[in-house]
């Protein structure tokens, strides 16, 4: 800003200057949604829950049915299927897959294999396979992108564990946000020479939990 002062006479002027400025901050936000998928299938591709295959069970549309081959069980082999669940999330702090037997219709209470009248021993520690001896069990691999792993005696490749008591019990876990993470279930079952015949069946329910 320019100042001019004018004096009684023509030619005597005073000039003089003022500078100004100013600052002024413009703050910018945008919220990032907390989102997360979670898919339990018998096979999944990718996890966005468009590739999943499922197969469904005649004795409950809602569940996806895993048969253990060979089937018929026999003493002489274990028997053995696949499933698989999968994760992304953008939880900051990762997430927790549990699992709990559910027991299926009136088989409530009854957990791992179960015929209405006998159920399979499930070992709640890591144990091995063995043909010949009566058991079930599971664990869990890992693969993907994700940071997500297998967690406690679910983790480890050649052994098989099975909690049946319907406490919630911690199958992967990851700790911060992730990408696609795909488990696969491999189950396991062996019979005994005495073990009763029929049909058996187990149900678990899938629980992920972000933490934001």
């Amino acid at each position: 800003m320019r100042v001019l002062t004018e004096t009684a006479g023509p030619v005597d002027h005073d000039f003089g200057s003022m500078d100004v400025s100013t600052a002024k901050a413009i703050t910018v936000t945008a919220d990032v949604g907390e989102a997360m998928i979670f898919r339990v299938a018998n096979s999944i591709s990718i996890c966005d829950g468009s590739n999943e295959v499922n197969t469904p069970d005649p004795n409950d549309a809602a569940a996806d049915l895993v048969t253990l081959s060979p089937n018929p069980m026999t003493t002489s082999s274990t028997s053995t299927g696949t499933a698989q669940f999968c994760v992304v999330s953008n939880a900051q702090n990762g997430y927790i897959v549990t699992y709990a037997d559910w027991g299926v219709n009136s088989y409530i209470g009854h957990a791992g294999f179960w015929n209405g009248s006998h159920e399979f021993p499930a070992p709640r520690s890591a144990t091995v396979a063995t043909p010949g001896v009566e058991e079930v069990g599971f664990n869990v691999s890992q693969a993907g992108l994700g940071t997500g792993v297998a967690t406690g005696p679910y983790a480890s490749a050649t052994l098989f564990s099975y909690n049946d008591t319907g406490t919630p019990t911690t199958l992967a876990s990851a700790a911060a946000a992730t990408v696609a993470n795909i488990f696969t279930l491999h189950y396991s079952a062996d019979v005994s020479a005495t073990t009763p015949g029929g049909t058996y069946r187990a149900q678990q329910m899938f629980v992920c939990t972000a933490t934001f």
